[in-house]
């Protein structure tokens, strides 16, 4: 009589884990792949917010398995390109989501199509953030800490992305930049 070993749900879920694409989203390119995570915030218009929660995710895509990523969209302007992806902190463009949005604006909205051509376009060339200023949020306290401590033409050219870069943000112990 030959063995035979059953499977079991959680051993199904964990082969899926580990031989599958997980990502933090709610539309995944690969509808059947497993979800790690999903989850939503507003930032309204608060753009030191939103470069919080892009770095925060970018270290978040560092913890995950090798296939992994997170996918990321942005409803404001922080994000120029709208749609990207992290994966193992890298930051690409989520090719999948354009489509799906360029879709969606030549059916609804064809009037904001060249713009968002635009943004896409920027961002396939690494210009991934709306160039803030950090003089604009100089009263968050990492932000004066950082204006006290940097020569004030230095400080002024700043962006949020550059200054963000000084942070030392309390998921990430090994930041280079940070002091």
């Amino acid at each position: 009589m030959e063995s035979c070993t059953a499977i079991t749900p959680i051993h199904a879920a964990v082969t899926l884990f580990e031989n599958s694409e997980l990502t933090y989203s709610t539309d995944p390119p690969r509808p059947w792949a497993p979800r790690h995570g999903k989850g939503f915030t507003k930032v309204y218009n608060d753009d030191w917010n939103a470069a919080l929660v892009v770095r925060f995710m970018s270290w978040v895509s560092t913890q995950l398995p090798p296939k992994s990523f997170v996918r990321l969209y942005d409803e404001g302007d922080y994000i120029i390109p709208k749609h990207v992806l992290f994966r193992h902190g890298q930051i690409f463009l989520d090719e999948a989501e354009v489509d799906r949005h360029r879709m969606r604006l030549r059916d609804h909205s064809s009037q904001y199509l060249e713009s968002f051509e635009a943004n896409v376009a920027a961002g396939s060339v690494g210009n991934w953030f709306r160039p803030v200023r950090a003089t604009e949020y100089q009263t968050r306290p990492e932000i004066a800490i950082l204006r006290f401590k940097k020569k004030s033409k230095e400080f002024d050219e700043l962006t949020l992305e550059d200054a963000a870069d000084y942070v030392k943000f309390p998921w990430a112990l090994d930041q280079a930049k940070a002091s």
